[in-house]
């Protein structure tokens, strides 16, 4: 191959992903091709608490339509790679999610778990991490993590510790003021708080943590991104070993559940329609509205969540569904909610501004993720075209770090982290995942694939060729990434 003028590099790898989720659908080439043609050749998947694999037997169901027949079990992580390893385009590594075992084990109960449960829990969390699992991950702004009491938590970070993997948490507040902590005036921000705990399970059991998503919940919240950084700076040299990612573009995917706080999560079908818990929840999110500068105009419903009548709202930001529906923002929210029995997609704005991007970027402890995933005839996240590529982008320029720093916080510094052996560099006896672009061609469009990426190999194949992709040679491509330390 002719590579004069080109940039060859280790192929890059998601460092936040949730494409676990995918691997028994009937076709799972739509879900990674996107990301082939910028070149990720793998992906850290399992984030937020919540991994496809390593449950409680029989707890996840699947919907009637879309997903393989064949009675596929993956409550045992070491299945789900042995499955992986026949079928995937891309290779993958994947967290044991916390929030997966605990909702099998006791659905939304807020109570502690009792000891047998606990038991259990740490049960199948070392056997995921014995099979090769990379770590486990918390959602602590979600249920059911939101309710894990801090001894509980701390569990799943020794539990790291001991097998020398990493602990990443989706942290319990995104902005100012949030309903995880009592409104103190004067107080420390609560994504401030959230952060502490982060580092505080880090220098009491001595894991590895990792803090997902470094954004922000509402544009007066990015005052707090100097704390931020330099919180993650001093616990970097008091000895604590952390790090964190960060998105490439101003917006995100979640679950339409995730603005509800936990008091309101905890209650039951019948108590979450009473008049005065709906006003109580809706009176707290528009008062932190008012102080973190987000809001229901952020929110935008990008996937149905596998619910008909859903389809017609994706794509539609929900105060235009509230005009059209001639209701109040949040009776319009609630609905939503309904209609989707919790599962709808929203994709969110108002995460960061360019300034922060590239302070982030070139900060030294951090590193590159898209955090998305794709959603069958619904609105796209942004970064499933472009999540890399603008990273590219950035460094060409200017507004990020150099080329190789840039290459290395999306390949060999995520393969470093999660003890990715043989991956994310260049070198004889290393897997030949690697990417050829053309830095000067890399230009970045709403709602289509990326220019500038020529080639990309994974596990040795030629899956894209001059920017085409061989869906052929894609198909069962990758392998599991599974880490023994």
């Amino acid at each position: 191959m002719d590579c004069e003028g080109l940039v060859v590099a280790a192929g890059f790898i998601d460092g936040h992903s949730h494409h676990d989720w995918f691997m028994d659908r009937n076709d799972p080439l739509p879900y990674f091709d996107r990301y082939a043609e910028q070149g990720i050749t793998g992906s850290i998947a399992g984030n937020c608490g919540f991994s496809g694999p390593g449950h409680p037997r029989n707890f996840v169901k699947r919907p009637t339509s879309g997903y393989k027949e064949d009675g596929l079990d993956f409550s045992r992580m070491d299945d789900w790679f042995n499955y992986m390893d026949k079928i995937s385009p891309a290779n993958m590594a994947c967290l044991q999610g916390h929030g997966t075992i605990r909702a099998g084990l006791v659905g939304n109960d807020p109570a502690p778990l009792s000891p047998e449960n606990m038991k259990e829990m740490l049960r199948i969390a070392e056997e995921s991490l014995e099979a090769g699992a990379c770590g486990i991950s918390l959602g602590l702004m979600y249920a059911p993590g939101i309710f894990a009491p801090m001894d509980e938590l701390m569990e799943m970070a020794r539990l790291c510790k001991k097998y020398d993997k990493v602990l990443t948490v989706h942290p319990r507040a995104q902005g100012i003021v949030s309903t995880a902590y009592p409104i103190v005036e004067g107080e420390r921000p609560h994504i401030l708080k959230a952060l502490d705990e982060v580092v505080e399970m880090g220098r009491q059991t001595g894991a590895k943590v990792h803090y997902s998503h470094a954004m922000f919940l509402g544009h007066k919240t990015f005052a707090c991104n100097d704390e931020l950084m330099e919180t993650m700076m001093r616990a970097h040299r008091e000895g604590v070993d952390i790090s964190f990612d960060l998105y490439a573009l101003d917006c995100g995917t979640s679950f339409v559940t995730f603005i509800m706080p936990d008091w309101y999560h905890a209650l039951s079908a019948e108590d979450k329609k009473k008049p005065e818990n709906l006003k109580k929840f809706k009176d707290e999110f528009e008062a932190m509205e008012d102080v973190n500068g987000y809001g229901y105009h952020s929110i935008c419903i990008g996937g149905a969540g596998g619910y008909v009548e859903m389809e017609a709202y994706t794509g539609k930001r929900l105060v235009d569904i509230a005009k059209q529906w001639g209701m109040s923002n949040f009776d319009t929210y609630i609905k939503l909610v309904d209609l989707s029995h919790s599962q709808a997609r929203v994709i969110m704005d108002g995460f960061y501004n360019d300034e922060i991007i590239e302070i982030q970027a070139r900060h030294p402890l951090s590193q590159f993720m898209t955090d998305s995933w794709y959603e069958p005839e619904s609105k796209q996240n942004e970064h499933l075209y472009s999540g890399f590529t603008r990273f590219l982008e950035l460094c060409r320029e200017g507004h990020g770090p150099a080329l190789e720093e840039t290459v290395h916080k999306m390949s060999g510094k995520i393969a470093k982290r999660f003890s990715l052996r043989d991956r994310g560099i260049l070198q004889k006896g290393a897997f030949a995942d690697i990417v050829v672009f053309d830095l000067n061609a890399v230009k970045t469009y709403p709602g289509k694939r990326s220019d500038g990426i020529q080639h990309v190999f994974i596990n040795g194949r030629h899956v894209l060729k001059e920017g085409t992709l061989d869906r052929t040679l894609f198909a069962g491509a990758g392998s599991s990434m599974r880490v023994f330390t």
